[in-house]
């Protein structure tokens, strides 16, 4: 988790950085850079610390502040270090005053909505679609869906977030294209049958040493389904399968 927000935060401040600095970061011969190891050392936190107070909303100048250390000594720090020049120092001082984005924030900058809306711009495309009644026993703060429809991808994705531990997520991808079937084939561990007799295949796929994303997808009322969640939730396929039993049939209206 820590090494995942940490990542984490690294895009954020590039981010922030890239839109503060639209010049590779670089003015002139100067070459701005971010050692984040040795401002945390500067700060007296451990790196682990310092991003835990990041995700729950405090800027870098509160941590500081936080720590005993002035915005002038932290400014200063950064300035013997070479952060910045001092042809940019309003720059950073917003950088240092800025604050994460919320999960919220983050998901509907990449085009998420209100599960509502995705739900209809699916609906209206491609008729009624049924979710299952039965959901993870998580305590998830935050659902939002989204509506890809592109000549790759059409489908709706419908994503449960615990906003304290975004990196637990469940998701259920609904496709309209029952072609697409053939493509999550790869990595199949099980096959089970679902109370109606339909087949359900479960994988896994993993992104990386830490991250394994586990998957059962099957077809229902005419669309290719897929429950996924990523290996820090504690489930079960047994319980993926619960849930994709949950779905109502067509013919059960």
């Amino acid at each position: 988790m820590m090494k995942l927000r940490k990542a984490i935060w690294f895009v954020c401040s590039f981010v922030v950085c890239m839109v503060i600095f639209p010049d590779a970061m670089v003015y002139g011969e100067q070459q701005k850079h971010y050692d984040h190891e040795k401002m945390c050392q500067f700060l007296h936190v451990s790196e682990e610390e310092f991003m835990d107070r990041w995700f729950r909303g405090k800027s870098t100048s509160e941590i500081a502040n936080e720590q005993g250390i002035s915005e002038a000594e932290l400014l200063q720090f950064m300035l013997k270090e070479q952060y910045y020049s001092e042809l940019d120092l309003v720059d950073f001082l917003f950088f240092i005053h800025s604050h994460p984005e919320t999960v919220q924030q983050q998901l509907k900058g990449v085009g998420f909505t209100s599960l509502d809306i995705a739900i209809n711009q699916f609906q209206q495309a491609h008729g009624k679609v049924r979710l299952p009644q039965l959901a993870p026993n998580f305590p998830f703060t935050l659902e939002m869906g989204q509506y890809y429809n592109d000549e790759n991808n059409e489908s709706l994705e419908i994503l449960y977030v615990d906003e304290h531990f975004p990196a637990s997520q469940y998701k259920i991808t609904i496709h309209p294209n029952l072609d697409q079937l053939d493509s999550f084939h790869k990595n199949v561990k099980r096959v089970y049958a679902l109370q109606d007799g339909t087949r359900a295949k479960y994988s896994t796929l993993k992104v990386d040493q830490e991250t394994e994303f586990h998957l059962l997808f099957f077809e229902k009322n005419g669309f290719l389904y897929m429950l996924s969640h990523d290996g820090q939730m504690e489930m079960t396929p047994e319980q993926l399968i619960d849930i994709a039993n949950s779905i109502e049939a067509e013919q059960d209206r």
